[in-house]
């Protein structure tokens, strides 16, 4: 079984759960008649692809004429042309990179972080455009965030908005709970290979585990802050110029406003175990062409990226002392958050499952769900 087929692409089981694949390709002929009609007839000088999404595929369109807007759509599909960013992703750039140009990547990071941060709102939901003929405004409406997608389209699930975090995360939930109770139904009615329905009852387990566990996690019902939150920084969503320095950051179509215990959160391309110890070079294998062996290169990036998020949070610490305040204090929230987003990974059940448990158990000091993940501890 390959899950729910929607328009233009399909759900597929794999190791690391469900992933949707793309089942169509489009057609360049028909992209370049759509963007020709933008440039006023002209034929745009080369259109090739640039990127595959999860949601999306990004390509990109050459012309002389840069200032374009296309607004008519044949292509079949949602579309926008954006202007492409200078430079490269941040995971090509990594190990060319020297230390001192990845400090200061982080320094600008953590300046878009504390910015944001002085830009508080009291609703958890996506920005919308309210512009009129009197000025641009925007407002807080329902949430765009992944955790609200689910395989079948004529699912209802509440998006928001939202005033509490408490009511946010139990919209999450009783959107995984849907989702994965019409997978399961899939699963026992489909003779093909596909999902486990096991797997799935073990999910559903989960889910009502978590619910369980709300109230604790999340005693508060009152309206509270939030802030603009990009929930996928990671290496693959930085772009850098020539000297490493931060030309943007894309993927935006999920962000959403999250109140401040999810949002204060490391940005994703820093996050990673602690290692204290720098590997030395010379102590690692080499091959016949003298290239050092690979586990060389994950070692030296566990250390780095510690000695990258001491440095983000003495930089927030200067910037925005309550941001580090807020952080220090909202690791169980952050774990609950990291749950829901996880509980279908089949990688990461088991693991879910046992802190679940020890929360129940009452046992004092139980181990966080993130510190289990990044010591690989059940």
């Amino acid at each position: 079984m390959s899950g729910s087929q929607t328009s233009g692409f399909e759900w597929v089981a794999t190791l690391w759960g469900l992933e949707p694949r793309w089942t169509i390709e489009f057609d360049e002929d028909a992209i370049q008649k759509t963007v020709q009609l933008g440039l006023q007839r002209q034929s745009p000088d080369s259109i090739k692809l640039l990127a595959k999404g999860t949601f999306n595929r990004v390509y990109s369109v050459g012309t002389d004429n840069p200032a374009a807007v296309i607004r008519i759509n044949q292509i079949g599909f949602e579309w926008i042309l954006m202007e492409k960013l200078a430079g490269k992703t941040l995971s090509d750039a990594w190990r060319e990179m020297d230390f001192t140009a990845k400090e200061h990547l982080v320094r600008q990071v953590a300046q878009f972080y504390s910015d944001t941060f002085s830009h508080q709102m009291d609703t958890i939901g996506s920005l919308y455009d309210s512009s009129s003929s009197e000025g641009q405004t925007m407002h807080i409406g329902k949430s765009t965030s992944f955790g609200f997608y689910v395989r079948d389209p004529k699912i209802q699930v509440h998006r928001g908005p939202f005033t509490s975090c408490r009511d946010w995360i139990t919209a999450l939930i009783d959107a995984a709970e849907a989702d994965c109770k019409y997978r399961l139904e899939l699963a026992r009615s489909d003779d093909e290979e596909g999902e486990d329905p096991e797997d799935l009852e073990t999910s559903l387990i989960i889910i009502a585990k978590l619910r369980g566990q709300i109230v604790s996690f999340f005693p508060e019902t009152s309206p509270e802050p939030t802030i603009i939150m990009h929930d996928d920084m990671n290496k693959q969503n930085i772009i850098v110029d020539a000297s490493g320095r931060l030309s943007g950051v894309v993927d935006w179509e999920g962000t959403s406003a999250c109140p401040l215990s999810i949002a204060c959160q490391y940005p994703g391309f820093l996050d990673g175990k602690d290692c204290t110890t720098k590997p030395v070079k010379s102590s690692y294998m080499h091959d016949e062409e003298g290239k050092v062996n690979e586990l060389y290169w994950e070692h030296l990036e566990f250390w780095e990226l510690h000695q990258l998020r001491i440095l983000f949070m003495d930089t927030m610490q200067a910037l925005q002392p309550r941001w580090v305040e807020v952080f220090n204090k909202s690791q169980r929230q952050r774990d609950f958050y990291i749950a829901i987003w996880t509980y279908d990974n089949p990688l990461n059940r088991k693991r879910l499952l046992k802190w679940l448990t020890d929360l129940e158990s009452g046992i004092p000091d139980v181990m966080g769900l993130e510190e289990r993940i990044h010591n690989s501890i059940l």
